[in-house]
C-alpha cells in the first residue's frame, strides 16, 4: 500500500509477502545536469523469513530489478533480456549468488 508519494522525489509503500510486512522507500535526489541519486530503503522486521534467507530476503530481488533500470537507462531503446532466462544462465545464477554472499549470506539452497 502506498504510504507517501511526493513526485518526483519520495515514494513510501509498505511491502506484503506472505504473512510479512515490511516498507519500501525510494528516494531521488538531485537533478539531471548534476547527477540523479535514487536510494532504495528495504526494512523489515525480524522474521522467520530472515532467519532462513537473512538479507537476500529482501535484497537479492531488489539488485535484479535495479540492474534491469541500470540496463535500460544506459540502452533505452535496446530490448530488455528476458528476466527468466537471465536468472537461469550462469550469468543470472552467478549474479544472484554473488549478491547474496555480498550481503553475508551464503548462496545455500539458492540452486
Amino acid at each position: 500500500m502506498v504510504e507517501v508519494c511526493e513526485p518526483p522525489s519520495l515514494l513510501a509503500l509498505t511491502w506484503v509477502f506472505g504473512e510479512y510486512v515490511s516498507w519500501v522507500k525510494a528516494r531521488v535526489s538531485g537533478d539531471a545536469a548534476a547527477g540523479v541519486r535514487l536510494t532504495l530503503t528495504h526494512t523489515a522486521p525480524h522474521s522467520e523469513h530472515w532467519d532462513q534467507y537473512g538479507a537476500g530476503a529482501t535484497g537479492v530481488g531488489w539488485e535484479l530489478a535495479l540492474a534491469g533500470l541500470a540496463i535500460h537507462l544506459g540502452r533505452p531503446d535496446a530490448p530488455m533480456p528476458n528476466d527468466a532466462e537471465f536468472v537461469g544462465s550462469p550469468d543470472g545464477r552467478a549474479f544472484v549468488v554473488g549478491s547474496r554472499r555480498g550481503m553475508g549470506g551464503s548462496s545455500r539452497g539458492l540452486w
